[in-house]
């Protein structure tokens, strides 16, 4: 196990526990390979704290996935219901960087690529749709548009909803 001086140095500095644990790492690829001392490679890891940041990337992942479709979403709706034409532009460019950007997530975590039917039907999403639409109607700047969940290929790719129907 790693010594205190390591785990306070996780509490300390995250930036150079982290360095430190790389070095630790392939300290431990070396030994494992024949080349250093394996005892001191293997007590020089933190494991603890290690295993809890690798999780944790993990689930940073899916958050950043499920925080980036949502605001597809909330952007596609006002698309598809808001009478307002000043704002379509800038709704329109923030859901082409959206998707710019989770384009580049999934080339990093294809497996992430599964979870996004769940997250357009998520409570998260379902909420983020209606809240938009709420939003409009307090404002009287809402059409009558399809209101149905959106699909994968719609969030994700180069799909635009028709103008709002100008008789709700």
């Amino acid at each position: 196990m790693a010594d205190v001086q390591t785990a306070s140095l996780y509490e300390r500095d995250f930036y150079l526990w982290s360095l430190d644990q790389a070095k630790a790492f392939r300290r431990l690829r070396d030994a494992a390979a024949g080349q250093g001392d394996l005892p001191s490679a293997l007590d020089a890891i933190d494991w603890d704290n290690a295993i809890e940041e690798l999780e944790g990337l993990a689930k940073r992942d899916r958050r950043e996935l499920q925080s980036r479709i949502n605001v597809i979403v909330e952007h596609l709706t006002k698309l598809e219901t808001s009478l307002d034409d000043l704002p379509r532009a800038e709704w329109e460019s923030t859901v082409r960087r959206e998707r710019s950007d989770i384009e580049l997530l999934l080339q990093q975590s294809p497996s992430l690529r599964r979870e996004v039917a769940h997250f357009i039907a998520s409570p998260s999403a379902m909420k983020t749709r209606r809240q938009t639409i709420e939003a409009l109607a307090k404002r009287e700047a809402i059409g009558a548009g399809d209101r149905g969940s959106f699909t994968g290929s719609q969030i994700l790719e180069d799909w635009w909803p028709d103008l709002p129907d100008l008789n709700p």
